[in-house]
C-alpha cells in the first residue's frame, strides 16, 4: 500500500485533531514568524520614515495583508485535521484576494493613462516579491512545524495553505519598509510574494508533512 493510500485509509474514522493543540501550534508560527519577520526587516531594510502619512494607501496594503493571514491560518488549522472541510477556508482566501483584485483594477481604470505603470509597477516590483518570500522563511519553518504536528491527509494542500500563511507573515513584516501604496502594485506584487513561499510548500509537503 503507497503512503497516500494508507493516510487515506487511516483519516477514514480517525476523527479531527485535538481542539486545543491546534491553534496552538499555529499561534506559536504567527507570533515567531512575526516577531523574525519583523526584526530582520527592521535590521537589514530599516523602517520607512514616511510610514505614519500613508493613510488609507497603508491601510488597504495592511488590511488585505491581515485578511490573508486571517483566512490561511483558518485554512492551515482545517488543512491539518482529518475529516476537516478546508474548502471555506480557502474560499475565504481566493475572496479576499479577488476583493483585492477588483479594487485595484477599480483604481488603475479611474488613474490617468500616464499614471498607470506607475500604479502598477511603483518604484520597486523587481524586488518586492522577493522580499516578501525571504522575509517570509522563519514564519514558512514555523509553519511547516505546526502543520507535522498535525494530520494533513493532503500535503500538497497542506503544505500550499502552510506556506501562503508564511508569505503573509512576511508581507506583513515588509509592510514596515515597502513605500508602495497603490492598491494594484499591492495586488500583484505583493500576492506573488506570498505566492512564492506557498508553491514551495506545496512542492515540500509530501516529503515533509508524511505520517
Amino acid at each position: 500500500m503507497r503512503t497516500d493510500e494508507l493516510i487515506a485509509a487511516l483519516a477514514t474514522n480517525a476523527g479531527p485533531a485535538p481542539t486545543g493543540r491546534v491553534p496552538a501550534r499555529i499561534t506559536i508560527a504567527l507570533m515567531g514568524g512575526a516577531s523574525a519577520s519583523t526584526l530582520v526587516c527592521l535590521t537589514c531594510l530599516g523602517a520607512n520614515p514616511a510610514l505614519m502619512t500613508m493613510g488609507t494607501g497603508l491601510a488597504v496594503k495592511l488590511a488585505y495583508v491581515i485578511g490573508v493571514l486571517a483566512t490561511t491560518a483558518w485554512w492551515l488549522g482545517r488543512a491539518g485535521r482529518p475529516g476537516a472541510d478546508w474548502r471555506r477556508a480557502a474560499s475565504a482566501a481566493l475572496v479576499v484576494a479577488a476583493v483585492m483584485a477588483f479594487w485595484a483594477v477599480i483604481s488603475v481604470w479611474q488613474a490617468p493613462a500616464d499614471a498607470r505603470s506607475t500604479l502598477l509597477l511603483g518604484q520597486s516590483w523587481t524586488s518586492c516579491p522577493w522580499r516578501v518570500a525571504v522575509l517570509s522563511v522563519p514564519a514558512w519553518a514555523l509553519a511547516m512545524w505546526a502543520m507535522s504536528g498535525m494530520a494533513p491527509t493532503r500535503p500538497h494542500l497542506a503544505g500550499f495553505a502552510a506556506g501562503l500563511f508564511a508569505g503573509s507573515v512576511g508581507a506583513l513584516g515588509y509592510a514596515i519598509f515597502c513605500p508602495e501604496v497603490s492598491p494594484a502594485f499591492v495586488s500583484i506584487w505583493y500576492s506573488m510574494g506570498m505566492l512564492i513561499p506557498a508553491f514551495i510548500g506545496a512542492l515540500a509537503g509530501p516529503r515533509l508533512l508524511r505520517w
